[in-house]
């Protein structure tokens, strides 16, 4: 069985493991500023948890400043990213976002337009959508 590490919306090539535990320092960045120290330490405190649920229950974790906001693995994968958010709307804003599967369309497009549960109105923001692979849409 092979694993593919992390990938940073803002891919990945080698698993975790396979990359000698350097985690999402060897993952591809698609776009976005330069991430910091602690992008790097919450990315992968969310991405670590994440990887602790087996694949087959598609799981969401939320961290910010090393602390975790939310965290869902339930049978439906939207229902597992909206359970993690809702957890915490507050503090999940600006956080890292990991999931233990790959993000489609479906979810990128949830991601974007999910709307915080304390208003109703403001969309979701997140430093960073770290996930195992990304389909091609």
């Amino acid at each position: 069985m092979t694993s593919e590490a992390p990938t940073v919306a803002r891919e990945a090539d080698g698993s975790l493991a396979e990359s000698a535990g350097e985690g999402v320092a060897r993952s591809i960045q698609h776009h976005g500023k330069e991430m910091s120290y602690n992008n790097y330490l919450d990315a992968d405190a969310a991405y670590g948890c994440a990887c602790d649920y087996p694949t087959t229950d598609p799981t969401c974790v939320i961290v910010k400043h090393t602390n975790p906001c939310g965290a869902a693995a339930l049978d439906d994968a939207l229902e597992s990213y909206r359970c993690a958010v809702r957890a915490d709307p507050v503090s999940a804003f600006g956080g890292i976002v990991a999931f233990n599967h790959e993000v489609d369309a479906a979810m990128a497009r949830e991601i974007r337009e999910f709307r915080s549960p304390t208003d109703g109105e403001t969309r979701m923001f997140y430093e960073i959508v770290i996930a195992p692979s990304y389909s091609a849409e």
